[in-house]
């Protein structure tokens, strides 16, 4: 028992707030205790009076005491809530007369949160013994001196010294303020707090609040890495931070001020897309887009999962080129399909699950010129664009008039253009085309300098000269010497002057440096320029077979001429709808595995996306269809499966249904299926597509009509019907009917085997009629349904409506009794029930 008196004694002694005053007298207080302290000799503090501003008295009454051996008198009171509010005044004095001095005062305890918003403003703080005086203030001594204004609207109304409203001016972090008894108490502005984050190309910028103004500097760290204060601009609202992110990452952000720290706060740099050009829908072919942080960080080798969907089709064989540019490949398209597909497709990019917010639409067949992308070598005009048709067929226009052009060429992928230019135009040349009855922009070429090229292609082994010769040179540049510039290196290179008969037209010797793939170049002499293009040498592939190929694996070997090892890493084999790394290649050889989803196709090695021509090569593996297949067909949709054999995971294959196109998922060389999540209930016709529309066709999907195996009890005063089964649909057209004569209202669908209703009660005119025997239960969902002879009313309904047809029933109840001796109707026994219990408590 003592110990436990001690351990009280102690708990409450450390909850008082000590205070050291003039005269050796110690303050101690608590939000329900005040108690000075007193040496003796000195006056004992029995009451302290507050004179109020409206000249009404409130005073503490203290009682004294001194124990034994002790050189100190304890003067101490309780304190109520009362008088918390009551303990203020104009004028404070104890003992009836003596004014009391300020650190004779308890400090403040604060009950409310204190920290105030970094703009300043008003703060109500809540506590015991906040102020004492009507007209107060608090002193913040640290970091710099200032006053903090204790609000009072109207002296005359009433004062609560428990609940006031403090003027904070602006500041940051950690402060000292005085209390009113000279005491130092210590807090914080509000932490920074970030709302939201905006990425632009050059700037992140931070929006939020409590971020302190431009002079308190703040620690930022993203990612761990501290930015630099020359990088950054802020107030109190936002930071903008000077910050370039190359990649699709996701980071994390802390911003540090005067010793107060916001949360850690994570956002993403997504990718931006700017660009997208268009394929023909019939074709497909090659999609790129440009933009800014199109790949993932490069140190991060272990992940790069990138996805680009054009609405509902997914892109295949995604490639980052770089981080402003990526690429993946459109599979064509069949008629029966093409028909559908809408306009404007939303472009989505996802990196390691980093998503763009921007919007970029697509369109299939947008006849497109590259304005900043074309040559003109030796007068024939070759130009880059989208959807440029074929050569029978796009119509040509210069200058505005449409020119028939028999050396018209266009490659099959509809993205290069080719023509030689009329002799009659010889300056600037305005150009547009026209395609599927679809016009293209015009670009405007200047045609008045341009340059032809020898028939040598630069080597990928060693440098090689190479004879451009420039056409219209003016005067004033015939004693110059021109520059070729190869433009994606920046490689500036002087032309040496061969012998010519015209300075007019003059040829000129430049030595090309080793390279790989087509280079744009720019030919510059004096202020004249042209745009052209250098290719270098063509791989050649002279020969293929096929090696130990046994229906499942095997090996394809090809020799010819592959160039340099150094481009090997940009040098694929296209095959089969794949583009393969050769595993194995050197200058004259390389060789890669055949597996049995490779079918039978033409060879093309590329290097620097320059190919070689076509090697065919026959392999009986083809791609076939065996069967299609509709599976597990449920309420909600069904599964749908093309079976055959070679399949492989690039072969392009579709089902469309109610005006969505769904992709089918690869499953093995046998099977591909696709998951066709379509609430029935009614039955509809897809049209499904195999193999870039080698095969393709209608099949139906026909939903399961439902199925009643049970209900629950009802009478025939109606109320709550639930039905239990199979295949019931999540619709709002439903119907239930009973007996053809009964509506079943406020139907609820509950789940794939249970639906509710309400069922009203029955004309008693046909009660009769329909209790000794099952009525037709009929259930509808639109256009499918079911009927059966499974509903009853209750039986003890049943029983007790034969019961009143009976001649005799008191005869066939004692009946009863006899036989068995224990049957007692329901009302009999009720009134037993309460009939007993009744006795018992009367004795």
């Amino acid at each position: 028992m003592n110990k436990k008196i001690k351990l009280i004694a102690f708990l409450f002694l450390i909850s008082f707030i000590k205070v050291f005053c003039k005269d050796n007298i110690i303050v101690f207080s608590n939000e329900t205790y005040l108690s000075y302290q007193i040496p003796i000799g000195s006056d004992n503090i029995t009451s302290i009076s507050f004179e109020h501003y409206d000249l009404s008295q409130f005073q503490l009454n203290l009682e004294c005491s001194n124990s034994k051996n002790s050189n100190s008198t304890t003067c101490f009171t309780t304190i109520n809530d009362d008088d918390k509010k009551q303990m203020y005044g104009v004028k404070i004095s104890y003992n009836h007369e003596k004014g009391i001095d300020r650190s004779m005062l308890p400090s403040p305890i604060v009950s409310s949160p204190f920290r105030p918003p970094t703009k300043g403003g008003e703060l109500v703080i809540k506590g015991t013994y906040l102020t004492f005086f009507e007209k107060s203030f608090y002193q913040i001594v640290y970091p710099k001196p200032q006053y903090l204004i204790i609000d009072i609207n109207n002296p005359k109304l009433s004062f609560d010294p428990t609940n006031v409203n403090v003027q904070f001016p602006p500041g940051c972090g950690y402060q000292l303020i005085k209390w009113e008894n000279g005491k130092l108490y210590n807090f914080s502005y509000e932490n920074p707090s970030i709302s939201n984050i905006k990425i632009t190309s050059s700037n992140i910028i931070v929006n939020g609040s409590n971020l302190c103004d431009k002079s308190y500097p703040s620690n930022i760290t993203i990612n761990g890495n501290l930015i630099q204060s020359s990088n950054y601009e802020k107030d109190e609202d936002s930071i903008i931070i000077n910050y370039i992110e190359k990649y699709a990452t996701k980071s994390k952000i802390i911003i540090e001020t005067s010793n107060c720290t916001s949360t850690e706060t994570n956002f993403e740099f997504k990718p931006e897309l700017l660009t997208i050009n268009s394929v023909p829908i019939n074709k497909g072919g090659l999609i790129l887009i440009d933009g800014i942080r199109l790949s993932s960080n490069p140190t991060n080798k272990n992940q790069n999962n990138i996805t680009i969907k054009l609405g509902n089709l997914t892109c295949l064989n995604v490639i980052s080129i770089s981080n402003e540019l990526i690429s993946c490949s459109l599979s064509p398209l069949n008629k029966s399909v093409s028909n559908k597909i809408k306009s404007d497709l939303q472009v989505s990019v996802s990196i390691n699950e980093i998503k763009n917010e921007n919007i970029l639409m697509y369109n299939y067949n947008i006849v497109r010129l590259n304005p900043k992308k074309y040559s003109l070598p030796n007068r024939v005009l070759q130009l880059n664009g989208d959807c440029l048709g074929n050569s029978n067929d796009t119509k040509v226009y210069l200058n505005g008039n449409e020119v028939i052009l028999k050396d018209l060429e266009i490659n099959y992928n509809e993205t290069i253009l080719s023509f030689k230019i009329p002799d009659e135009y010889q300056s600037k040349l305005n150009v547009s085309v026209k395609s599927n009855n679809v016009m293209s922009n015009e670009i405007q070429i200047d045609i008045s300098f341009y340059v032809s090229l020898s028939n040598i292609s630069p080597s990928t082994y060693e440098n090689t000269n190479i004879i451009l010769t420039l056409y219209n040179i003016k005067p004033e540049n015939y004693n110059r010497l021109p520059t070729l510039i190869i433009n994606e290196d920046q490689i500036s290179i002087t032309g040496v002057s061969l012998n010519s008969t015209s300075q007019e037209v003059h040829s000129y010797s430049f030595l090309i440096p080793v390279g790989c793939g087509i280079k744009e170049i720019t030919i510059k002499i004096g202020s004249q320029s042209c745009l052209s293009s250098i290719s270098y040498i063509e791989p050649i592939v002279s020969n293929c077979k096929v090696s130990g190929y046994d229906g499942k694996s095997g090996e394809i070997i090809c020799v010819g001429n592959f160039g340099n090892k150094n481009y090997f890493n940009q040098s694929y084999v296209l095959f089969s709808n794949n583009k393969i790394s050769p595993p194995l290649i050197n200058s004259t050889t390389l060789s890669f595995p055949l597996i049995s989803e490779y079918h039978g196709d033409e060879i093309i090695f590329e290097m620097c996306e320059i190919q070689s021509k076509l090697f065919k090569l026959k392999i009986n593996n083809s791609p076939s269809l065996k069967r299609i297949d509709v599976s597990f067909i449920k309420t909600n949709g069904c599964l749908f499966y093309i079976f055959g054999e070679f399949f492989n995971s690039n072969i392009n294959s579709s089902v469309f249904c109610n005006d969505t196109l769904y992709q089918g998922i690869f499953e093995n060389t046998t099977s591909i299926s696709f998951d066709l999540q379509i609430p029935g209930p009614n039955d509809i016709i897809c049209n499904y597509s195999f193999n870039n529309g080698m095969n393709y066709s209608d099949f139906k999907i026909e939903y399961p009509k439902p199925v009643v195996e049970n209900i629950s009890t009802i009478y025939s005063s109606g109320g709550d019907l639930t039905i239990y089964g199979n295949n019931f649909y999540n619709i709002s057209n439903i119907t239930i009917e009973v007996n053809s004569q009964l509506q079943c209202n406020n139907i609820e669908f509950i789940n794939l085997t249970t639906i509710t209703c309400n069922l009203p009660s029955i004309n008693e005119t046909i009660q009769s009629s329909i209790f000794s025997k099952k009525l037709l239960l009929k259930i509808t969902f639109e256009s499918k349904s079911w009927s059966g002879y499974i509903f009853q009313y209750s039986k003890d309904e049943i029983q007790n409506n034969n019961s009143k047809n009976s001649s005799d029933k008191k005869y066939n109840i004692n009946k009863q009794n006899k036989g068995n001796g224990s049957s007692l109707s329901k009302i009999t026994k009720l009134l037993i029930g309460i009939l007993i219990p009744a006795c018992i408590i009367l004795f």
